[in-house]
């Protein structure tokens, strides 16, 4: 039997995301700001969700207690980034309303970490930070398109979480093997949730230009 890789599972799993994401009109200041907004929602929990990890994390867990403490100082404020894009679009979040795909993104975050494992929230960790790294092509459409003070989110993580891919594998790849098909599973649910959120924003922005030349 050949030996499961959370790598290569990692790796499908976001191919087929990305692959959805580079087929939608990043260009259309409509549904990239709408995107901006959808992440400023979810990315406004990454620290609670953290603080959640680090709380259930027992006591014989330090090390993983300590890395949920210092992962959230690392995100703290990101979801600022999407106000300073939304501004120079000339938008801001209130003008889109929350999504079902963006709050089934984050929600389901709560369940792993209160009633499964803190661990399984290392799916979703790995999912997005891995995604990301991936949105290089994107990241220049938006830009080309939106200038660079639109794209102030894309910009960041698409640079920093290539670096922080590698060392979340490596972490995770420790974890008992009892945890690993729960981190396997967040990371699918997570991605689908993602690109559901995406192709819900496509959605809106085709019915706001319908309304607006009916």
């Amino acid at each position: 039997m050949r030996e499961f890789s959370l790598k290569e599972s990692l790796e499908a799993e976001v191919v087929k995301v990305q692959e959805t994401l580079e087929a939608l009109p990043w260009n259309d200041p409509v549904f990239y700001a709408n995107w901006v907004a959808q992440t400023h929602y979810y990315c406004s929990h990454t620290t609670r969700l953290l603080a959640l990890g680090a709380v259930r994390s027992a006591l014989s867990q330090q090390a993983l207690h300590n890395r949920f403490l210092q992962h959230a100082g690392e995100e703290k404020g990101h979801e600022k980034l999407c106000d300073l894009d939304l501004k120079s679009l000339g938008y801001k979040k209130e003008d889109f309303s929350e999504l079902p795909g963006t709050a089934a993104l984050y929600q389901t975050q709560y369940y792993w970490l209160e009633h499964q494992n803190p661990l399984s929230f290392f799916g979703y960790i790995l999912g997005l930070e891995h995604l990301a790294s991936k949105l290089g092509k994107i990241t220049s459409e938006a830009s080309t398109a939106h200038g660079s003070k639109s794209t102030h989110f894309l910009r960041v993580h698409a640079e920093e979480d290539i670096d922080h891919v590698e060392k979340a594998i490596q972490q995770v790849e420790q974890f008992p093997q009892e945890v690993q098909p729960l981190i396997v599973e967040n990371m699918r649910q997570s991605l689908g949730h993602y690109a559901r959120m995406a192709e819900e924003c496509f959605k809106v922005s085709q019915q706001m230009r319908s309304k607006k030349t009916a």
